[in-house]
């Protein structure tokens, strides 16, 4: 039997309880990987590091066992470098008070090449 190319993946960051669109997602992908004989990888995104917690990465994996569903590869865990711009751009405006709006308007505005 020949493996199939590529792979599905779930990677949730580990910021608090999941909720049912992260099953929804988890689901969809698992459904998608096992229906075309691909791997089926979980992958934790710490983006958010001042929120994340190690009791919520192990509250995805027991949701995700709880759903029957099982994985080929991790869970690995990856934290990127820095903050992803977004993330540190709603972070630093909350931190201002700044409303929504703004919130939205800074992160979507051009950046200079």
């Amino acid at each position: 039997m020949t493996e199939a190319p590529g792979a599905g993946r779930y990677a949730p960051s580990p910021t608090g309880p999941q909720h049912l669109g992260n099953a929804r997602t988890a689901l969809l992908a698992w459904l998608s990987a096992r229906a075309s004989g691909a791997r089926f990888v979980l992958r934790i995104e710490d983006l958010d590091p001042d929120r994340s917690q190690p009791r919520f990465e192990q509250l995805v994996i027991d949701d995700l066992r709880w759903l029957g569903l099982d994985w080929d590869e991790g869970p690995r865990r990856r934290r990127p470098p820095r903050a992803v711009p977004a993330v540190a751009a709603r972070r630093s405006l909350r931190r201002r008070d700044r409303s929504a709006r703004d919130v939205s308007v800074h992160v979507h505005a051009p950046r200079a090449a």
